[in-house]
């Protein structure tokens, strides 16, 4: 899966090595509530910068039916939680972590997470690591450009834009001025800044989404996104609304669902071979509910998109490939293609990723009858 995650920084650059990050969310609140009451800011904050992260889970943490492990803290590069290699490293590797943030003391449209992401040589602040505690604790970023999901390959980082946050409150270069002028972003005791208006409001959920959009559009502007891009799903935000476009609730730890996008996607593939046009309108039929979006990070064949149809009543997936091939997802894990073959079995609900260049279906909660029912139509369509 591919996601945005943020981080508020100073001007200093250095490489991320055993890092927490947060979604847009999480970054506000940390900044609401520890940053932008203070002059100069907290630790000379003066950016938010964007990543686009790839991730994959380990097996072990798949065999909890979670892609994320719980969150852990770390301060210069270091796990300061205790027993971290004993409850986290040792059993599931070098997975990352989440947790959701307190969202009540700020008013913001969604939910605030955290994450953690476990760097080389996680026990040692930056100043003490050493070789060869790095060979003995790899971490979990990948050292080439694919993410695995082994144990020292769970992640991959990559830059995705940045911008001040002079640029939200309109005062230039803030922590050198404040003292001497009197501005302030935000006085906890008056609820408003001094000589802008941007923080004002912690509680109005209005301006926190207000902010939310600013920020968000921004970054979207400043840093538009370009091909394979275009896909990167601005995870974690919470999505309850069934029978629209996008239809699952996503929630960290819990198991990984699609999203979901426009139904008129579903018309977009064609099947071939015998009886195509009457299976593809018996098909439209069969699936009309909610569609995945053929731009999926991890939906991906030969480096062409696939469609995922996923029909709300049966619980089951059917995913057509561009190069036409057709498969129906079922209970406990069945793949069932053109031959009606069971492939291969992987703990999630209602999903699908590339294993060995394959596409394969995790579990449904479906039941057996509904998907025998949908395999014996491909089978043998009426």
């Amino acid at each position: 899966m591919t996601f945005y995650l943020y981080r508020v920084d100073n001007d200093q650059r250095y490489k991320l090595n055993g890092v927490n990050m947060a979604n847009l969310l999480g970054d506000i609140w940390y900044l609401h509530n520890e940053v932008v009451f203070n002059c100069p800011r907290k630790f000379n904050i003066s950016r938010l910068t964007r990543f686009k992260v790839t991730y994959r889970a380990t097996r072990e943490m798949w065999g909890q039916n979670k892609n994320f492990d719980h969150f852990v803290a770390f301060d210069k590069a270091k796990c300061t939680v205790p027993g971290c290699a004993q409850l986290h490293w040792d059993p599931l590797g070098y997975v990352v972590g989440c947790t959701k943030n307190d969202v009540g003391r700020v008013a913001l449209p969604g939910e605030a997470a955290w994450f953690s992401l476990p760097g080389t040589c996680p026990s040692k602040f930056y100043f003490q690591k050493s070789a060869t505690c790095v060979r003995h604790e790899p971490g979990g970023e990948c050292k080439g450009s694919e993410v695995t999901g082994a144990r020292d390959c769970t992640y991959k980082i990559e830059e995705a834009g940045e911008i001040q946050l002079d640029e939200l409150s309109g005062i230039k270069n803030y922590n050198d001025v404040c003292e001497s002028t009197g501005v302030r972003e935000y006085d906890e005791a008056t609820d408003k800044g001094t000589g802008t208006s941007f923080w004002n409001g912690k509680a109005d959920p209005k301006k926190g989404a207000e902010r939310v959009k600013f920020i968000s559009e921004l970054f979207a502007k400043r840093f538009p996104a370009s091909g394979s891009e275009t896909w990167v799903n601005p995870w974690p935000q919470a999505l309850d609304m069934p029978g629209s476009a996008r239809c699952v609730r996503l929630a960290c730890g819990a198991k990984h669902t699609l999203f979901l996008t426009d139904p008129a996607v579903m018309y977009s593939a064609q099947l071939i071979g015998r009886d195509a046009d009457k299976r593809q309108r018996q098909l439209s039929s069969a699936v009309s509910g909610c569609v995945t979006t053929t731009e999926l990070p991890f939906g991906h064949e030969n480096g062409l998109p696939v469609d995922i149809f996923c029909h709300p009543s049966l619980n089951v997936s059917v995913v057509l490939t561009r190069e036409n091939r057709f498969f129906i997802c079922g209970e406990a894990g069945s793949l069932f293609h053109t031959a009606g073959l069971i492939e291969q079995f992987l703990p999630y609900d209602r999903d699908a990723i590339i294993i060995e260049s394959r596409i394969v279906c995790m579990k449904s909660s479906a039941g057996k009858a509904a998907v025998d029912l949908l395999r014996r139509w491909y089978l043998n369509p009426l």
